[in-house]
């Protein structure tokens, strides 16, 4: 009589974690400390106010950093709609200013993983996509209009819609360095 092993034992022990993978076993803390510190720029003082903040506690929470810059890509045609072209220079642009940046990242924090994204869309859409599977994302508060009725600005939008933290870093914040 041969015994049929694709029903399971009843009397078999049966581990009750045998359904999560080793990632679940982890402390909370040890997973976050692996997910990415979003930070959004725009080449203002607050956008490198916020570099600043997000790259210390990088460095600090021993995780990495991700630089992201959105730009608008134009492209014009005839009057008549038949021939079209693209102008590169806003990518061109673009490139060079998270360069910088993460530049600057890695000259403050030599050590610190930094890794860019450059992305034809809206500021909020770029930093909504990015902050995804990020342990935080970093933006510097715009001063331009204290009362916005019709539009939201890029921080609330991102505050609103991401599915993570968000700091709002502010030039009377403290930075330690």
């Amino acid at each position: 009589m041969s015994v049929d092993r694709s029903r399971p034992d009843p009397h078999e022990e049966r581990n009750p974690l045998a359904h999560l993978s080793f990632r679940d076993l982890q402390p909370r803390e040890e997973r976050l400390r692996r997910r990415p510190i979003v930070v959004g720029i725009d080449g203002t003082t607050h956008s490198a106010l916020a570099l600043q903040w997000a790259t210390i506690r990088a460095f600090a929470g021993r995780t990495s950093l991700h630089v992201v810059h959105a730009y608008r890509s134009s492209v014009s045609s005839d009057p008549f709609g038949v021939v079209y072209w693209w102008d590169p220079a806003p990518l061109a642009l673009a490139e060079q200013l998270v360069a910088r940046a993460a530049a600057q990242a890695r000259a403050l924090a030599p050590t610190l993983t930094v890794t860019t994204a450059v992305r034809s869309t809206t500021a909020a859409a770029a930093l909504i996509a990015e902050g995804r599977e990020a342990e935080l994302i970093v933006v510097g508060r715009s001063r331009t209009k204290w009362f916005r009725p019709l539009t939201w600005s890029v921080n609330a939008k991102v505050a609103r819609h991401a599915r993570g933290r968000v700091v709002i870093v502010d030039e009377g914040d403290e930075v330690l360095v």
